[in-house]
């Protein structure tokens, strides 16, 4: 528990310190998810397995702040269920056409809404969209689906570099 307690302090120390920043490094964002994972983990234990893989090379690219969060927030509280007590997320994230995908996976409950109408839920899911649609227009994708057993949450960004990582290049 003591962990725990330590990593919650890091997650609000983190979350309030980049509040104000639209966007951070890819690495910046994975090391506060990982501080909420841990404290999820503790809270689970066995019933939650959480892998998250990232392609090399993409720690620098800039991702709107806190955009996965709130995505492994929806999978875990959704996804459990009486039928679904044993949850597996997956992160990966990866370039595809100069494009940065995010796909977050759980083998949990089954959506019986499609997008427009889990947008009129909940407010993590719409803070998301309201944000994507502020930082990139129309240049963005955000689909949620069932696919194969799983829930599937796939987000495509276009790829931008930090500046520390332009610096490098001269």
């Amino acid at each position: 528990s003591k962990n725990m307690v330590v990593d919650l302090s890091d997650l609000l120390r983190n979350v309030l310190d980049k509040k104000d920043e639209n966007l951070i490094e890819l690495q910046e964002e994975i090391k506060i998810l990982k501080k909420y994972i841990n404290i999820k983990k503790t809270r689970f234990s066995d019933q939650l397995n959480i892998h998250i893989n990232v392609e090399n090379g993409l720690e620098n690219i800039l991702i709107p702040n806190m955009l996965i969060q709130p995505i492994v927030e929806n999978s875990s509280k959704h996804g459990y269920d009486s039928e679904y007590l044993l949850l597996k997320i997956t992160i990966d994230i990866y370039k595809k056409n100069n494009k940065l995908i995010v796909k977050i996976q759980n083998n949990g409950k089954p959506l019986k809404q499609k997008l427009p109408a889990l947008l009129k839920k909940g407010t993590g899911l719409n803070n998301i969209k309201e944000r994507l649609d502020t930082l990139y227009a129309n240049n963005y994708k955000l689909n949620i689906y069932n696919e194969a057993n799983k829930v599937v949450t796939k987000i495509s960004i276009p790829i931008n570099l930090s500046i520390s990582e332009i610096e490098k290049d001269f």
